[in-house]
């Protein structure tokens, strides 16, 4: 989401601010609120960063962002995203970004922003930009080494599976905040992948 802005509308005059955390006079801005479900955004930590060893304090930092996020949308101009629903379907996100800021983006700005934010455009400069991990990124797109599973089994894999069960176990405690996001952390979100 931060790059299809800061490709479209970056400008000297106009800047694109991504951030995790709250700051003073952040109500007077558009507000772009991207959620992922919480169960995969932990699981993609735990991956990128090679921990699964504090599954509290992901899960509690992943409450915080979801609290933080909850915070925006109730006292902000805001939108919500869902990293679920949008990331796969560039031409809808784009769609609600214009409607969102009132604007309408060119067909020209709308391919060119597809093509460059395609997963497989993403692969191909972590690729060529030889960043082997996490820790290796690009400080203007904040694109990250080993960000993209590209592992074809890794849904279903065991350890995706018993992270997911750790953390489901913390987050039903905050299920009324997870549910507002339409995330369901009642029930089991994947099963294993029938062989």
């Amino acid at each position: 989401m931060y790059n299809l802005l800061r490709l479209l509308f970056d400008t000297p005059e106009r800047h694109c601010i991504k951030t995790h955390d709250l700051f003073f006079g952040i109500e007077k801005y558009k507000i772009f609120v991207c959620v992922r479900n919480p169960l995969d955004s932990g699981y993609s930590w735990c991956r990128v960063h090679e921990n699964q060893d504090d599954i509290e304090s992901i899960a509690d930092m992943l409450i915080n962002q979801f609290e933080i996020s909850a915070y925006l949308l109730d006292h902000c101009d805001a939108i919500l995203l869902r990293y679920e629903e949008d990331q796969s379907d560039l031409p809808v996100l784009i769609s609600k970004v214009e409607q969102f800021l009132d604007v309408t983006i060119s067909e020209h700005d709308r391919k060119f922003v597809q093509d460059l934010l395609l997963k497989e455009s993403v692969l191909t400069f972590l690729q060529q930009a030889g960043y082997k991990d996490f820790s290796q990124y690009d400080l203007i797109d904040h694109i990250h080494g080993n960000h993209i599973a590209t592992e074809s089994n890794d849904l279903f894999s065991e350890y995706r599976v018993r992270i997911h069960e750790q953390l489901r176990r913390r987050f039903v405690k905050k299920k009324e905040l997870f549910l507002r996001f339409g995330y369901d952390m009642s029930c089991i979100v994947h099963e294993r992948n029938p062989k």
